[in-house]
């Protein structure tokens, strides 16, 4: 026999596990669109501000010596204590994924990263429509 406090948690865990995903896919969002990055040549991180995100223009890097391609973008974890992929998804077999400023931004090593940065910032200005009212004066 089933109790109302039952049906009532479950559709309560329920709200809540629906709420926690938009919440992630939110910062997913707002986290893949960070255009406030540093771009290095260095292919190593030796003297990195922990803080910040580094753009590798380099074609190697020790971080990811074997996945590694110019425009790749790194971060530091607090957590290990050590330089990681800047990619919003982990695999525990494989750790951080990859993530590439020019791939993100859907445009081409040729134009240059501030050309990148800029796509990145008008993607992100057109996409967080879909998850924040944008004329809401809390958002201002």
């Amino acid at each position: 026999m089933e109790n109302d406090s039952g049906k009532t948690y479950f559709q309560f865990a329920e709200s809540v596990h629906e709420s926690l995903k938009k919440f992630r896919e939110f910062y997913d969002f707002v986290y893949g669109h960070d255009y406030n990055m540093t771009q290095t040549s260095a292919t190593s991180p030796s003297g990195w501000d922990v803080t910040r995100k580094y753009i590798v223009t380099a074609s190697s890097c020790t971080i990811n010596p074997t996945g590694h391609k110019s425009g790749d973008i790194y971060r530091y974890d607090d957590i290990n204590g050590t330089w990681v992929c800047a990619g919003v998804s982990y695999e525990s077999a494989t750790g951080w994924a990859r993530a590439n400023v020019y791939e993100l931004a859907g445009t081409g090593s040729t134009l240059g990263i501030p050309a990148a940065l800029d796509s990145i910032k008008a993607n992100f200005i057109t996409g967080i429509k879909k998850y924040v009212d944008v004329n809401d004066i809390a958002f201002h």
